[in-house]
């Protein structure tokens, strides 16, 4: 059996399990060019912009306008990027393809994993305290 898999009943479960990774080299880099208060902030101020846009995403979704999923999914790729959350960037960047395309079905699933990553992503910058080392 797979990992994150089981079999119910002839029902297939699927368990979505991805790693989430910071990019410590890219965090490195942040505190030796900035100095520790401004990376602070800026690390900070993407947070703030990461919860803002997955809010956004989520209320966005159902909505007939992929243009506003674009918008919003490649300033959380930006953002993703910035701060060292490569995981997240590029579900970012697949949520983009999939509304470009205006793959209804492609951006549900695709929101649902961002959700997902985008969570666990936040939870793993905290539990970190966001810094590399």
């Amino acid at each position: 059996m797979e990992k994150g898999r089981y079999v119910t009943r002839n029902l297939s479960v699927l368990r979505h399990v991805e790693t989430i990774r910071l990019d410590s080299r890219r965090l490195d880099d942040l505190y030796r060019h900035l100095g520790r208060s401004r990376a602070d902030d800026l690390l900070c101020a993407g947070m703030e912009t990461l919860v803002r846009c997955l809010s956004q995403i989520e209320r966005d979704q159902n909505a007939v306008q992929p243009d506003l999923l674009v918008q919003t999914a490649a300033e959380l790729e930006s953002t993703a990027e910035q701060i060292g959350l490569p995981l997240l960037r590029r579900v970012a960047r697949n949520l983009q393809d999939a509304a470009t395309c205006g793959d209804t079905v492609a951006i549900m699933a695709v929101c649902a994993r961002l959700s997902r990553v985008g969570h666990q992503s936040l939870s793993a910058f905290w539990n970190s305290d966001g810094r590399a080392g």
